[in-house]
């Protein structure tokens, strides 16, 4: 049978949300960009608009321009850990990502961002802490909370990720992929009945969510599966 879907909360942001991925606000000299350099400004500028015509290369170029210009540019620093993670470069993003985190060690979304890319790198147990941070500076924090659940399945503990999501939900009864994903921890764990409820629980918020539609007919040709062998 094939395997359920899941899905890992991506990248968080500062200041104004556009794409719900990158420091986006036009900053200008003096003002918001903490005081940078007119130039730097303008090709921390010139990054964004990169990004979201999807030149990655030119972007990471642009980020690195204004960092060389001004090195205290945070939000520049950000964005080019987003751009270096989504080219497929972890080492590189990580280490800017821990750049951040010095910067701003009280920033929920900075521990965050470290944890999304040791997620990925499989680096398990820093990831976990830094999600646990995120949630420690930012109580409830629903896109950190979604990430430690699936790493604590991923660790070999799917009675602690139950619980995780069980607790997410109570607070986020809203949030579709944790729906989606709690689902999917429960039907791994037997509970299909449940995980049926978690899945049309995601439909319903989202009708088009496929993975929830795909993961609900597995759930249900398990259940029927599970059915017809009590009755051989």
């Amino acid at each position: 049978m094939p395997a359920f879907r899941r899905t890992v909360a991506g990248w968080r942001h500062f200041n104004i949300v556009v794409f719900a991925i990158l420091i986006l606000t036009v900053m200008f000299p003096g003002g918001s960009a903490l005081g940078s350099s007119s130039e730097a400004v303008q090709h921390f500028n010139l990054g964004n608009k990169a990004f979201q015509s999807g030149d990655l290369a030119q972007a990471e170029r642009e980020y690195r321009a204004a960092l060389k210009i001004d090195p205290t540019m945070v939000d520049a620093r950000q964005n080019l850990a987003i751009a270096l993670a989504e080219r497929g470069d972890l080492e590189g993003a990580a280490g800017e990502f821990r750049n951040v985190v010095k910067a701003r060690p009280n920033s929920a979304e900075a521990h965050y961002n470290l944890g999304r890319v040791l997620f990925q790198q499989k680096n398990d147990q820093e990831a976990l802490a830094e999600f646990r941070q995120a949630v420690k500076l930012k109580p409830h924090y629903p896109q950190a909370m979604n990430n430690i659940a699936l790493l604590l399945e991923r660790t070999g503990d799917p009675e602690a990720a139950l619980a995780e999501f069980r607790a997410l939900i109570a607070v986020s009864p809203h949030y579709v992929e944790a729906l989606n994903n709690f689902g999917q921890i429960l039907a791994n764990t037997g509970q299909v009945d449940e995980a049926i409820k978690q899945f049309q629980a995601a439909i319903r918020l989202r009708p088009e969510f496929s993975q929830a539609h795909e993961n609900l007919g597995l759930a249900l040709l398990k259940k029927k599966d599970s059915k017809a062998d009590l009755c051989v």
